[in-house]
């Protein structure tokens, strides 16, 4: 087994008695469960992220949480959405990453000031929230989406911006809960692929999710343009999505789909010109009662 920081960890985790903390975005299982054996201290603490296109692409596993069961001493909170605790990250692989690990004091006040914050902004795991994690992650590979668009792996540097592929926003929020056993291949696909740009925390309600997809609308160019004009024709809008993603044959097609999105996340601050139902204004109607 090549040495990497493996045993650099094993080190200092064996010399904790009292309390140890785990921060890495990326932990696998078998790496977690051996650190866990390495490690003597009464409370264990381990902070994470949780990402269904991670999970998908194998470098992350929300089954943890069962390890921690398990093992009694150890919580898991999840920063939802250095060195890694991988097998090429510590050396087990043979081709292994190369990973910085510098020591410091747990005393040092920038250190603490660290934990606090992460402490702050996590939120405590359960079996729930990596099951539903999980169920994400399958969807992607499911669709074989994931193998489709190596730009969410990192294996390319300029990925196109994100604009909506599901025609049917409204059904959105049962695809991330996991409810599918009826839609077809390519409402799945469009799906994944909305669902992985959001890149939404598992476990939200309704609201919190129509909460999250409203503001990465908000940010969308094409809807900001909406709002600093008041009004944006149809045929304006796909001119600029054909600036954002350029040489896109499905422009208009994104109008529609666009449109769709506003209409369903963003009903109450726009609406549709009664002339042409992809023209749209910023704005209520004076009938809408929502």
């Amino acid at each position: 087994m090549p040495e990497g920081i493996w045993p650099q960890l094993t080190g200092l985790l064996g010399a904790a008695e009292r309390r140890a903390v785990l921060i890495a975005p990326f932990i696998k299982r078998r790496v977690f469960a051996d650190l866990l054996a390495a490690t003597p201290a009464g409370e264990i603490i381990c902070i994470t992220r949780w990402s269904a296109i991670e999970v998908a692409a194998g470098v992350s596993d929300p089954e943890i949480i069962e390890v921690a069961a398990a093992d009694g001493r150890t919580t898991i909170r999840c920063l939802v959405g250095s060195a890694n605790l991988t097998g090429k990250a510590v050396g087990w692989d043979r081709q292994s990453n190369v990973e910085l690990l510098v020591e410091v004091s747990v005393d040092d006040p920038e250190v603490a000031a660290l934990l606090a914050l992460l402490l702050q902004n996590s939120t405590l795991a359960t079996p729930e929230l990596a099951a539903a994690v999980r169920r994400q992650a399958d969807m992607l590979l499911r669709t074989d989406w994931v193998l489709a668009n190596p730009a969410q792996t990192g294996d390319t540097e300029a990925p196109m911006p994100w604009y909506p592929q599901s025609r049917t926003p409204e059904v959105l929020f049962d695809f991330y809960g996991g409810k599918r056993e009826q839609a077809t291949f390519g409402a799945l696909e469009a799906a994944a692929y909305d669902l992985v740009h959001l890149d939404l925390q598992p476990g939200l309600d309704r609201v919190g999710f129509n909460e999250v997809v409203r503001q990465r609308l908000r940010e969308l160019p094409a809807v900001q343009a909406i709002g600093e004009h008041g009004r944006i024709r149809s045929t304006e809008l796909e001119a600029a999505l054909e600036v954002d993603t350029p040489n896109d044959p499905s422009a208009a097609e994104r109008v529609m789909v666009l449109t769709r999105w506003i209409v369903e996340f963003l009903g109450d601050e726009f609406y549709t010109a009664p002339t042409n139902e992809y023209d749209i204004i910023q704005g209520r109607r004076l009938d809408d009662t929502r």
